[in-house]
């Protein structure tokens, strides 16, 4: 797959400041070692990475949960080298089926890891390309900068790496050039916020969770034109407990490739909710009273500029896809402008 832009570009995805208005990302303090692996290779650059194994093999196999082994090697922003002898399989359910290139999800020897120092979250999932062209790329852009997003309203979210990967296949020595997107393990996110992963949370209702975490959740599931998720089926969320009985649960979402903002070629309209177009709004999420929503209203108001500009200094993504992001963006804010007041159904 031919890049959008020359490699003397490919590390213009610097760390500004929330204050500059720009793109923002997490400070990161040099002076401590990484305690996770994904935290080695979460760095402010695009990350080169290059994946070994036999890709026919996997893609015979896609429709199954065997791992396969393969060899993952990448150079971390000081210049050290890592390789790893890992075990990978297809994941996912749609686009395990629609996509020529399936997602994947990568599993890391424990025991290596406990000797380099990083912990017990051995689980990476990898966005692939899906498919060789163009437009398959600008979908993947579009998915990570919506993390990104979400991320700039909440900690309690997936992290994730853009990556600039090669794949190379072991029976012919066949080499693709492309992106992807590492996706921090949920275990791993769990434990950064003081949760853990539950494993048996169906049926809730909204009064089972932090109020502020899910308003945000709801809110910008309707932002981005996502219908593809639901909380009481955990569907494309984690759902996170408390480590005391008192306290309240928490949703980490994921999987926005359905979402309006996105707007993959392969996304279908809900026929649920009778949508009739996938960048058709509707609010899935729960009700509270105008003043309950107010603080939540303040803080994505704020952000508004700030993923504005988010857009603007995505390089990857061309012109006529930011035009298209930010308008549809921007007709959201219209109507929070109006005093829109989310309710169940509206759309």
């Amino acid at each position: 797959m031919k890049k959008l832009i020359n490699h003397l570009t490919l590390f213009i995805l610097v760390s500004l400041t929330v204050s500059t208005g720009i793109w923002a990302m997490p400070a990161k303090n040099t002076d401590d070692a990484p305690s996770t692996l994904f935290e080695y290779m979460d760095q402010p650059e695009i990350l080169k990475v290059t994946l070994e194994m036999d890709i026919e093999n996997l893609l015979d196999n896609k429709k199954t949960n065997d791992f396969f082994p393969a060899t993952f090697s990448f150079q971390n922003s000081k210049g050290q080298l890592s390789n790893w002898d890992i075990e990978v399989r297809a994941r996912g359910r749609f686009r395990r089926m629609s996509c020529e290139f399936p997602p994947l999800k990568l599993k890391f020897p424990k025991k290596e890891m406990k000797a380099e120092g990083f912990g017990k979250h051995n689980d990476v999932k990898l966005v692939t390309h899906c498919a060789d062209n163009k437009e398959a790329e600008e979908n993947l852009f579009r998915e990570y900068l919506t993390y990104k997003m979400y991320a700039e309203l909440t900690s309690v979210s997936f992290r994730v790496q853009l990556i600039d990967i090669t794949y190379v296949d072991t029976q012919t020595g066949a080499e693709t050039n492309t992106y992807g997107i590492l996706i921090e393990d949920s275990d791993e996110l769990a434990e950064r916020v003081n949760t853990k992963d539950c494993e048996d949370c169906y049926g809730l209702t909204a009064d089972n969770f932090d109020r502020s975490n899910l308003q945000i959740h709801d809110l910008f599931q309707y932002m981005i034109g996502n219908t593809d998720w639901s909380v009481s089926m955990v569907r494309n969320m984690k759902i996170l407990a408390p480590e005391t009985e008192e306290g309240k649960k928490m949703v980490a979402p994921y999987d926005f490739d359905f979402s309006g903002l996105v707007d993959a070629s392969y996304a279908k309209p809900n026929a649920d909710i009778q949508q009739k177009d996938v960048r058709d709004r509707f609010y899935m999420g729960a009700e509270w009273t105008a003043a309950e929503w107010q603080e939540t209203i303040d803080l994505f108001q704020n952000k508004h500029q700030i993923f504005m500009d988010m857009v603007d200094n995505f390089e990857l993504i061309n012109n006529k896809a930011k035009k298209d992001i930010k308008k549809y963006l921007n007709s959201f804010y219209a109507e929070l402008d109006g005093g829109y007041i989310p309710t169940n159904g509206t759309h």
